[in-house]
């Protein structure tokens, strides 16, 4: 009976590297193994904005999430009931930057971030605080965290767009400010949005999330440029 080759595989993370001990076909069948297996994965540049806009401004400019954009006479887009929908990014973008000239939008954020396909990327962006916990013989400390939080699985399709699983949390303060006190114990409301779903973006196309609205209250100072600044002396 002949003596069967002895075949062993030993792998080295740190330089990426195999050691194989076998007959010659063996070694040859694991190359060709690695070969097909061994390919390197693509790069996805994942460019985000999160924008702010106020909804009476986007009432005013006849703006209706479950029906279609129109800003200006440079942008039409349709969207559907889910304000899911695929845009023009950079044309969409340029209306975004024309409102918030206007203080008609607020662009909160613009991470750029790098992955590759079937690797998750985070962008987290939150808040702490913490409060006690004082029972009859024990004290703890607990902390509460919120913020925003969006989280892209990309991976590329046979025809080449990229398909994407998203999942976004927004999280934010809602106490009223008239509610606030200085007492220790006085805990703030915290409201947390969340938004799970699968996508797909052709190529050169964005994709858009939205139609979810939060109450704020904000303070806007308006005034003419250069009169501003003018100090007055009595």
């Amino acid at each position: 009976m002949p003596r069967r080759a002895i075949f062993k595989i030993v792998a080295y993370p740190d330089t990426n590297s195999l050691l194989v001990k076998g007959t010659a076909e063996q070694v040859h069948f694991i190359e060709m193994l690695v070969k097909a297996l061994d390919v390197a994965k693509r790069h996805v540049e994942l460019s985000l904005w999160i924008v702010d806009l106020n909804k009476s401004d986007l009432e005013r400019l006849g703006t209706s999430w479950s029906g279609s954009i129109t800003i200006g006479d440079k942008l039409g887009v349709s969207l559907n009931q889910s304000s899911i929908s695929t845009l023009d990014g950079s044309r969409f973008i340029a209306a975004v930057n024309a409102l918030e000239e206007k203080k008609q939008a607020t662009v909160v954020s613009r991470p750029v971030l790098l992955t590759q396909e079937n690797v998750p990327a985070i962008f987290d962006n939150n808040r702490t605080f913490y409060t006690k916990l004082i029972g009859e013989r024990n004290v703890a400390l607990e902390h509460v965290t919120y913020g925003t939080m969006i989280r892209v699985l990309p991976r590329f399709s046979a025809d080449g767009q990229i398909e994407m699983s998203l999942d976004i949390e927004d999280g934010n303060d809602k106490t009223p400010q008239s509610d606030t006190t200085t007492s220790v114990d006085a805990l703030p409301e915290v409201g947390r949005t969340l938004i799970s779903t699968i996508a797909r973006v052709p190529h050169g196309k964005s994709l858009l999330v939205g139609g979810y609205t939060r109450d704020a209250n904000t303070d806007t100072v308006q005034s003419i440029p250069f009169f501003r600044q003018i100090t007055a002396y009595w």
